[in-house]
C-alpha cells in the first residue's frame, strides 16, 4: 500500500529511492491518493493516542506520549508509586500469594533493594535465581554469620534439634546453634528410611559438635522424646561438661496435651472439633458469621490451627468461646432452619445440639481458663526475648501456684477433686521430669533481677543444685562460689 501510494502520489513522506513516480496519472489522481493516505495515517495515530490515554487512566497517570507527561494526581512520584503498588497487587493476586507475605522482612528488603537499583534494573531469569544467584546468597549469608560464629568461643553455644515433616512427607532432623548473639540454622538431615534411635540422632549431632568445637558447646536443648533423651545421654557421656536442657515450650505443650486427654477435657475437645469442622465445611456457616446479622463476633471465624502449632486445643476452644453468641444466633436463624432441613442435613443435628448445650459451654470455659496458664507460659518461652533462662525457674514455679489457684476456682464451678488432683500431679511430673534442670536453677540464681534478695534464694533445694553444678564443672568450687557472691549486691548464703 505504501509503495503504491508513493508511485501514484508525489509525497515527501513516502519518498523511497527504489520507487519512481508515475507520469501517466493526472494531478487530480495524485491529490486524491495523497488525501486518502493522509486520512489513514491520522486514523492510525488517533487510535494509538486513544490506547495510550486508556492505559494511562488505568495506571493513574496522564498521557504517555513522548515529550508530554501529565500527572493525574499532580505529582509524578505519587503517580509512579501508585503504579508500582498496583503492579505488586497484581503480582500477589496472580501468584495467589497470601497478603501477610507483604509484611515479611524478606519481601520488604527485596523491594527496597530494587528501588535502590534504579529504573534500569531488570529482574533475573529463573536459571540465575536457582543457580548462581542462590549460591551468591549463600555466600553473603555465611559472611553475615561470621560475627555470630565468632561469639561462640566467648559466650558458648547451645545445640537445639527436633524432628519435623516437610511438605513432601519426609522426616527431617533440624539442628540450630543458639547463643545470645543469635540463632544459626546449620543442618537439616533427611532421616527417611532410618530408625530414629538415640544412637542415630547422636551420630547426626556428633560431627556438628566437632565443627563447633566441644569446648564451645554448653548444652543440648531437645524435645521430650525418649530418642532425643537417649542421644543426649550418649553425647554427655563423651563430653561431661555439656548439660541437657529440655525444650520448655515442648514440655508445656505436652502438659496441655496431658490435660486434654482427661475425660472431661476430651469431651470438650471432641465437641469443639465437631463445631469447628462443620463451620469450616459449609458456605452458609462461614458466610453467616461474616454477615451484618451477627452480633458481638462479626468478622471472627472459628480456628483450626495446623498440627505443627503448639497449643492447638486451647486456640480452637478459646475462639469458639469468643464466637458463642454468633454460633447461637446461627442455629436459631431462619437460614439455618432452611439449611438443616429438619435435621436431614448430615451433621447439622449434632452441630446444633453442641451449640445449644449450656453444660458443654460451662466446661469449655473451664477448659479455656485452666489451659490459658500453661499457654501463656509457653508463649513466653517461645518468644525471642533474651534472658529467658534466668526467668524460667520462677516462671514455672509461678505456673504451679497459678494452676493450683485456678483449680480451686474450678472446683467451685463443678470440677471434681479427683480431676483437680490429677492435674496437679501432671504439672508436678512435668516439672520434676523436665523443667527442674540445673541450668534453669543456675540461670535463676545468676539473674541480676533476682539478686536483690541475695545470691541464694530461700529455696534450699535450689541452693543445693547450684552448688552441685559448680562442683561438677569447676575444680575450685569454693573460689567460684565466692566470686559469684562478690558479684551479687547482697548474700543470704
Amino acid at each position: 500500500m505504501t509503495r503504491c501510494a508513493q508511485h501514484l502520489a508525489e509525497w515527501n513522506k513516502l519518498r523511497r529511492r527504489d520507487v519512481t513516480l508515475c507520469t501517466a496519472v493526472t494531478q487530480d489522481v495524485r491529490d486524491g491518493v495523497k488525501a486518502l493516505y493522509e486520512a489513514r495515517i491520522r486514523e492510525r495515530e488517533g487510535k494509538r493516542e486513544a490506547e495510550e490515554q486508556a492505559l494511562s487512566a488505568v495506571n493513574g497517570c496522564g498521557s504517555g506520549k513522548k515529550g508530554r507527561i501529565t500527572n493525574f494526581f499532580g505529582d509524578e512520584s505519587a503517580c509512579r508509586k501508585k503504579e508500582a503498588d498496583r503492579a505488586l497487587c497484581l503480582l500477589f493476586a496472580g501468584l495467589r500469594l497470601p497478603e501477610h507475605h507483604a509484611d515479611h522482612v524478606l519481601f520488604r528488603n527485596a523491594v527496597s533493594a530494587i528501588a535502590r537499583a534504579g529504573t534500569s534494573y531488570v529482574p533475573p531469569k529463573r536459571k540465575y535465581i536457582g543457580g548462581a544467584g542462590l549460591r551468591d546468597c549463600r555466600t553473603s549469608i555465611e559472611a553475615a554469620l561470621v560475627p555470630i560464629s565468632s561469639s561462640w568461643r566467648r559466650s558458648g553455644v547451645t545445640i537445639a534439634s527436633d524432628m519435623m515433616t516437610d511438605q513432601n512427607g519426609r522426616p527431617i532432623a533440624n539442628v540450630l546453634l543458639i547463643n545470645d548473639s543469635g540463632a544459626v540454622f546449620t543442618d537439616a538431615v533427611d532421616t527417611n528410611m532410618e530408625m530414629k534411635t538415640g544412637g542415630y540422632i547422636a551420630g547426626i549431632l556428633r560431627p556438628i559438635i566437632q565443627r563447633v568445637g566441644p569446648e564451645n558447646v554448653v548444652a543440648f536443648c531437645m524435645d521430650g522424646g525418649s530418642n532425643y533423651a537417649a542421644a543426649c545421654r550418649i553425647l554427655i557421656a563423651e563430653h561431661p561438661h555439656i548439660e541437657h536442657v529440655p525444650c520448655a515450650t515442648h514440655v508445656l505443650d505436652l502438659l496441655m496435651e496431658d490435660i486434654g486427654r482427661m475425660a472431661w477435657a476430651k469431651e470438650v475437645v471432641e465437641k469443639a472439633n465437631i463445631i469447628t469442622s462443620f463451620v469450616r465445611k459449609h458456605h452458609l456457616t462461614r458466610n453467616y458469621m461474616r454477615s451484618d446479622k451477627v452480633e458481638g463476633g462479626k468478622g471472627k471465624q472459628v480456628l483450626k490451627p495446623a498440627g505443627t502449632r503448639f497449643g492447638t486445643q486451647f486456640i480452637s476452644v478459646s475462639r469458639l468461646c469468643e464466637v458463642r453468641m454468633s454460633l447461637t444466633q446461627l442455629v436459631l436463624s431462619e437460614e439455618w432452619a432452611r439449611f438443616a432441613d429438619g435435621g436431614r442435613k448430615p451433621g447439622s443435628e449434632a452441630f446444633s445440639a453442641a451449640i445449644l448445650d449450656s453444660d458443654w459451654w460451662t466446661k469449655a470455659l473451664q477448659f479455656v481458663n485452666l489451659m490459658r496458664l500453661p499457654f501463656m507460659a509457653m508463649r513466653a518461652t517461645d518468644s525471642s526475648a533474651k534472658g529467658m533462662m534466668g526467668r524460667m525457674y520462677d516462671l514455672m514455679l509461678q505456673l504451679t501456684v497459678d494452676v493450683d489457684e485456678k483449680l480451686e476456682e474450678a472446683r467451685l464451678e463443678g470440677l471434681t477433686a479427683a480431676d483437680a488432683n490429677a492435674i496437679r500431679r501432671m504439672v508436678k511430673r512435668r516439672w520434676d521430669g523436665s523443667m527442674a534442670c540445673p541450668l534453669h536453677v543456675v540461670g535463676r540464681i545468676l539473674n541480676p533481677a533476682n539478686q536483690e534478695e541475695g545470691i541464694f534464694p530461700s529455696d534450699m533445694e535450689c541452693t543445693r543444685v547450684f552448688k552441685a553444678f559448680i562442683a561438677r564443672h569447676y575444680e575450685d568450687k569454693d573460689a567460684c562460689i565466692h566470686c559469684v557472691m562478690i558479684a551479687a549486691p547482697a548474700s543470704t548464703a
